[in-house]
């Protein structure tokens, strides 16, 4: 084993300061790396410094990886000399070097990047202004970011005094700043009393309450807005008092926002009767507000309040009535989805049949609904074959729409329903215009009943469309439609021998193949004789009816 030397070593570094300095983008990338490591690995040789200048000047690179790759270098070599080539690099013109910068300033914690990194603190969230916030908590005394702020408040502007309260909203109660938000919440500057109320949300304390109290009275509605929102983060007993009484504003958007704040709340079940009223609101907007709200309580009790907002005058008050129905799984919340349904408004009615699509999921079928989770909201009233019977009807109603969307949402709801009813109503969707409304009919693999899948199947491989021969034959094929009758299983496989005779290619190689399958087994000469005395029957009883 060869042992490598002090003198090859550095000669190894200066070689890399040469590829950092000449090299393409990734050996660029790739000595950076190295310089950065260089010091950790080899700790007992001394360098000099000579690779801290060479990374310095790749903060200039114009590729931006490889400035990132020396941010992170100079942070593991720890050399002051950094410090203001890094502060620079906080007006970089990519955001993501400067927040690397910023995250570089704190971990070295340099009393002079204190300024800079503040500058960058804005009421934004984004990456920059983040990584300047924790880079600046990271500094174990808050006495010099505190004589910046107060510097600012004394003696700047009134642009430098607004800078300073969006500065100290972001920078919370650690630091001594109360004051200048209490008393530029006063100010007669509109922006500058706005920003104070929106930077009071991480001080909860008695002064910030009493203040934003008083804020919720003032005559301009900004004001009163701003003051609910901060107050509706603060899940505090005074706090939802002042909310409730700002219910009767005279501003429809301090309204809504009022209600917005209260469903928030952690214990919002006993606001559903302040909430309710906020219904019948002459302004739209509040109505919304008001049930959006009650979606988010989620409570059971706000069931029988929907019937309200499926009436309303508004469009998109009826849409979200719509919306807060998949949350319950009681047949009376299905019942009222089901009226919805029938409504005149398109767009309510393709969400209500998303969201019908959603209690499918759960496996909430019309027939499975127990009927012991109904609650005292008189929901017992609606029992299951009343429920199955309106729910036919209104897919029926659907299977006549122009849009073939709803017409393909109906016949999938249309399999979960079990009677004869529906199984009449997916028997005529095969004759519809458009072919994936035909092909999803004759897909009999998610039908409910075993009788039902055989109607249905016969008349799709007796149809006069490809599309549906072809789909009623492939459901066979994949082994999607197994009949446990050995009759059955007969009548199948000579209507798919007579299907090799078919004039459309597709359906004669998938009929060859489906006949040929395991499951098809030839019955005995007594087997067909009681085969034909089944059929015969059948069909006179079919008659009689």
């Amino acid at each position: 084993m060869q042992l490598v030397t002090s003198r090859e070593l550095l000669q190894e570094l200066d070689d890399k300061i040469q590829q950092l300095k000449n090299g393409s983008t990734y050996d660029r990338c790739r000595a950076a790396e190295y310089l950065g490591k260089f010091t950790r690995i080899y700790s007992p040789i001394d360098t000099g410094g000579r690779e801290v200048d060479p990374l310095i000047q790749s903060l200039n690179d114009p590729e931006e990886s490889v400035r990132l790759k020396a941010i992170e270098a100079l942070v593991f070599i720890d050399d002051n000399r950094a410090v203001e080539p890094l502060m620079a690099c906080l007006n970089n013109d990519k955001e993501s070097v400067a927040a690397a910068a910023a995250e570089a300033l704190g971990k070295f914690r340099d009393p002079r990047a204190i300024e800079p990194l503040l500058m960058k603190i804005g009421p934004a969230y984004n990456p920059l202004t983040n990584a300047a916030r924790n880079a600046v908590d990271q500094y174990p005394d808050k006495e010099p970011a505190a004589a910046v702020l107060r510097r600012l408040w004394e003696t700047g502007s009134d642009d430098d005094r607004l800078t300073c309260i969006k500065i100290s909203g972001r920078l919370g109660p650690a630091y001594p700043v109360l004051s200048y938000l209490l008393a530029a919440a006063d100010a007669s500057w509109f922006q500058m009393r706005a920003a104070a109320i929106r930077s009071l949300v991480h001080f909860h304390q008695k002064e910030a309450v009493a203040t934003l109290a008083k804020k919720l009275k003032d005559p301009d509605a900004r004001i009163r807005f701003d003051a609910a929102r901060t107050l509706g983060f603060w899940d505090d007993p005074e706090v939802v008092q002042m909310l409730l009484e700002a219910l009767g504003d005279q501003s429809p958007q301090v309204r809504a926002e009022v209600i917005d704040c209260l469903s928030r709340l952690k214990n919002n079940t006993g606001l559903i009767g302040h909430i309710s009223p906020a219904l019948k609101d002459p302004v739209w907007t509040v109505r919304l507000a008001a049930v959006k709200g009650l979606q988010r309580i989620n409570h059971p009790k706000t069931i029988s309040t929907l019937q309200k907002a499926l009436k309303d005058s508004h469009p998109e008050v009826r849409l979200q009535g719509v919306k807060i129905l998949k949350y319950s799984r009681t047949p009376w919340a299905v019942a009222l989805f089901l009226k919805a349904l029938r409504h005149a408004d398109r767009p309510k009615s393709l969400l209500a049949l998303h969201n019908m699509d959603f209690i499918r999921d759960e496996s909430i079928a019309w027939y499975k609904i127990d009927l012991k989770d109904t609650g005292k909201s008189g929901a017992g009233a609606m029992d299951i074959p009343r429920l199955r019977s309106l729910a036919i009807r209104t897919w029926r109603r659907f299977l006549r729409d122009k849009s073939f969307k709803i017409r393909l949402w109906a016949v999938k709801e249309l399999k979960q329903i079990k009677g004869r009813k529906a199984t009449k109503y997916l028997c005529k969707a095969l004759g519809d215009p458009n072919p994936r409304v035909r092909r999803e009919a004759a897909d009999v693999a998610h039908v409910y009943d075993a009788m039902r899948q055989l109607r249905i199947l016969a008349k799709a491989l007796a149809s006069l469309d490809n599309h549906i021969r072809l789909a009623a034959v492939q459901v066979v094929e994949d082994g999607r439609f197994d009949p446990a009758h050995p009759l059955a299983r007969h009548y199948i496989r000579r209507r798919l021998l007579q299907l090799r005779k078919d004039p459309d290619p597709r359906v004669r190689k998938c009929a060859q193949r489906a006949a040929e399958s395991d499951y098809f087994e030839e019955l005995t000469a007594s087997g067909l004789q009681h085969w034909a005395n089944w059929f015969k029957s059948y069909t006179s009883l079919r008659r009689r009816q």
